[in-house]
């Protein structure tokens, strides 16, 4: 379960708030679940809810539901690569034993590397490799032109954590119905995932801002970087 950072940054609710909005959530969570399984009993009574085979519209629904998160999730595969050529090349200032590891979607996927934003539900999701210090990557969409992708690139170092500072990106949007960023210009881009580098896997975690400042300085005019600081060169 994602740590709850609320009150570290001093705008948090009480555990007693907490609880209560949490229960109410799976009750009502509970109950949606109740009333589909009524429905699809009532609309398929001869096979039950266990044995529903979706067709027609629904079934095109659901085919077209997963193309878009696999068409989502290919749009940023070329961004991926060139991020990928740039950690390579920090690398080479580095012994191979102290070596950054790339962004790899098999591995990442597994060990919850990389998140998919959930809209709507701040809870739904949990942040990349959060208790631990490194270099994070947020992918989001223009809201106006939705085939326009940006990446904002940040770390965590110090005191710091990765969860802590994905909290702080992300929590004044936690009750609206999108996660989102402004552009360095003055756009809005609809958040649709998170990666991270962990650092501290590889006894790095001093080389994040070194690391966070390369990749800027590499990738700002090579993809698009919602990044403000250090991005004036980008295009």
């Amino acid at each position: 379960m994602r740590p709850n950072y609320d009150w570290q940054f001093g705008r948090g609710r009480s555990a007693k708030e907490l609880d209560g909005e949490k229960s109410f959530v799976r009750r009502r969570s509970k109950l949606r679940v109740q009333l589909f399984k009524s429905l699809a009993a009532r609309a398929f009574p001869r096979r039950g809810f266990g044995h529903v085979v979706f067709s027609g519209p629904w079934r095109n629904d659901m085919e077209n539901g997963q193309q878009y998160a696999l068409d989502k999730l290919d749009a940023y595969k070329p961004a991926i690569e060139i991020i990928n050529s740039s950690i390579t090349s920090f690398n080479k200032f580095l012994s191979a034993p102290y070596a950054v590891p790339v962004l790899k979607f098999d591995t990442m996927i597994q060990e919850k590397r990389w998140v998919e934003v959930i809209h709507g539900n701040w809870d739904a999701f949990p942040f990349p490799t959060s208790e631990k210090r490194g270099v994070y990557f947020i992918f989001g969409h223009d809201e106006t032109t939705p085939e326009k992708n940006g990446i904002y690139i940040g770390k965590a170092s110090f005191g710091s954590s990765i969860g802590k500072r994905l909290w702080w990106r992300l929590n004044r949007c936690r009750r609206e119905s999108h996660f989102t960023m402004g552009g360095n210009n003055k756009g809005r881009y609809i958040l649709d995932y998170m990666a991270s580098v962990d650092l501290d896997a590889c006894g790095l975690p001093f080389m994040a801002s070194a690391l966070e400042e390369y990749l800027i300085s590499e990738l700002r005019n090579k993809i698009k970087l919602i990044n403000g600081i250090g991005n004036r060169c980008s295009q």
